[in-house]
């Protein structure tokens, strides 16, 4: 089994018990794993043994090997996390934070209501969306 795959099965059980909804999708050229949570309105996550696609912005990386966690922002102006494997307890920590100010934000019934939308808007749609099994 894959160290992205190990991370991932940690992470994924950790999640659900705090309630996340978990999309998973498995790269089919590379060993990493992409997880959306509640259909992206939590954003999503990616676990990688080497360098990403530029064009894809995951707000939260974990990167096999990284020697600590760095912060970089967007050209757009969006934070990315980059955690090493070592640190999935900030990175967990960073995700209940982010959800819970999404939620403060919206309301806990708008933001059930984002969940629906995004999960409406995406379905069928190529890629990640067509690909992507609830776990």
């Amino acid at each position: 089994m894959q160290q992205t795959d190990l991370i991932a099965a940690e992470l994924i059980e950790r999640l659900k018990r705090e309630g996340f909804i978990v999309q998973r999708y498995d790269s089919v050229t590379t060993s990493s794993v992409y997880l959306k949570l509640d259909y992206g309105v939590a954003n999503s996550i990616r676990i990688g043994d080497h360098r990403g696609k530029k064009q894809y912005k995951y707000r939260y990386n974990i990167d096999i090997g990284r020697k600590q966690i760095n912060r970089h922002t967007t050209g757009e102006g969006w934070p990315r996390w980059y955690y090493p494997e070592t640190e999935l307890d900030s990175l967990f920590r960073d995700l209940l934070r982010e959800r819970e100010r999404i939620k403060q934000r919206f309301g806990p019934d708008q933001y059930w209501a984002l969940m629906a939308q995004k999960q409406f808007e995406n379905r069928g749609n190529k890629g990640f969306w067509r690909s992507a099994k609830l776990v």
